[in-house]
């Protein structure tokens, strides 16, 4: 395909996003088009937002859609074709995949077993589709973070870092699991409400499992590849929610400033023996920001892929590119895209 200009279709939370994803790949629209009239004429990070009859004299533009819903696309896939018949019209999912096909299959390679290659293939197959996963693929969420036998065995030396611990939740099912066997559990949430709701369920479990409470340590930071402050998004949700916000934010968007730390600096010349690490699609950034830690230590991890579309292979290449010498496996834990695990040890 030649070089035509780059529109991203829908001017939200959700475009928002997805212009991160593209400007990683070295993508950059050269507008966002929406057919809210109150977003017309605004900008996001910098980018103007036009009307969608904008594409209408533009010569063979490439649409990029931000909505992973197949019904959403094709509506808007019909509405953009009929503004502009030579329009090239792909969801950003669809188009990041097909686009990165020779890296996939980079990641494929790095399962050592065939489940891990054929789950992976199904998963990357659904975000291109944008379908649900087959049912075979799906496993309990009762072991997420957890399902290689190996992560399930007991440790009392475990130094355990839970980036994302969210309101304790990992927490409370890594003591069950593993009958309490660690020496200490870092657990990171920058979020003020979570935070508060980890801190009282670390003191509850303290009692619950008679262990010293000096083993379960809320952390308030956020974690990337290095060593601030940032702004983060809080998502009114039943159970809430919360990200990094990269660039400007909207003025629909309730943000609120965090710390931010790397996990290289919070653990200079200390072991860590397991990462877990689920936020909202800061894993790679947070990855970057361990490399010393992960090389000096070599921990075992669990990685969160399914935020981005190119997490899927961009996470897994720069573990690989470590040099460590770990075995990876892919599992799945959702009827949708969502909820993919990259494993390594």
């Amino acid at each position: 395909m030649k070089a035509c200009p780059v529109i991203l279709w829908g001017a939200g939370n959700t475009a928002l996003y997805y212009s991160g994803i593209l400007a990683f790949e070295g993508i950059f629209p050269e507008f966002f088009v929406d057919s809210a009239q109150e977003k017309i004429g605004t900008c996001l990070n910098g980018i103007p937002v036009r009307d969608v009859r904008s594409i209408t004299a533009l010569e063979e533009p490439l649409v990029l859609v931000a909505t992973p819903v197949a019904e959403t696309f094709s509506v808007i896939q019909r509405q953009a074709l009929t503004l502009n018949p030579h329009a090239h019209c792909f969801s950003v999912d669809t188009y990041l995949m097909e686009k990165n096909k020779e890296r996939i299959q980079e990641v494929s390679d790095l399962f050592s077993d065939a489940a891990s290659r054929k789950k992976y293939a199904a998963v990357v197959e659904s975000r291109k589709n944008m379908s649900d996963v087959p049912a075979w693929v799906v496993e309990s969420p009762f072991l997420r973070y957890e399902s290689p036998l190996s992560f399930q065995l007991p440790r009392l030396d475990d130094i355990v870092v839970d980036a994302g611990a969210y309101c304790g939740d990992s927490l409370e099912k890594f003591l069950l699991l593993h009958d309490a066997h660690m020496r200490e559990y870092y657990a990171f949430e920058p979020d003020e409400r979570f935070f508060a709701a980890l801190v009282a369920r670390s003191k509850r479990l303290a009692v619950e499992w008679a262990l010293d409470g000096s083993k379960l340590v809320p952390v308030k930071y956020a974690l990337g590849r290095e060593s601030g402050d940032a702004c983060l998004r809080n998502w009114d949700l039943p159970g809430g929610g919360s990200a990094l916000l990269h660039g400007d934010a909207p003025p629909w968007e309730r943000v609120s400033r965090v710390q931010l730390t790397s996990i290289d600096s919070f653990f200079a010349g200390k072991d860590i023996t397991f990462l877990k690490a689920d936020i909202e699609g800061a894993e790679y950034d947070m990855l970057l920001g361990a490399k010393e830690t992960i090389c000096r230590c070599r921990p075992r991890l669990a990685i969160s892929l399914y935020h981005s579309p190119s997490d899927m292979y961009r996470i897994p290449l720069l573990l690989k590119s470590f040099s460590l010498g770990y075995r990876f496996a892919f599992h799945h834990y959702s009827p949708t895209w969502g909820d993919s695990l990259l494993y390594a040890w």
